[in-house]
């Protein structure tokens, strides 16, 4: 049996911190691993740091917003204690 609670900040806040944290830390793991690819790629063509920092801060941003989908897909599917989100057509 479904039961329909309306929302409230308290349940606001508890989606968008679980949903935060894991997209920030998501981030900065993929971030820095594509910048360490990217840094030592750019070592071995023989890249300026100009032009290897462009490279990395442009794949960086691309690698984000994938993290940040994969994030809010875990959080839709997540069991918060008391309560879970359901998506009604």
């Amino acid at each position: 049996m479904n039961t329909t609670i309306e929302p409230t900040r308290s349940i606001a806040l508890q989606v968008w911190w679980a949903w935060f944290w894991r997209a920030a830390i998501g981030t900065f793991v993929a971030a820095f691993a594509v910048g360490l690819l990217l840094g030592v790629a750019g070592l071995v063509l023989g890249f300026d740091a100009t032009r290897s920092r462009g490279l990395m801060g442009g794949l960086s941003m691309l690698v984000a917003f994938p993290v940040s989908v994969e994030m809010l897909y875990r959080v839709l599917r997540k069991r918060f204690s008391t309560f879970q989100i359901s998506i009604q057509p």
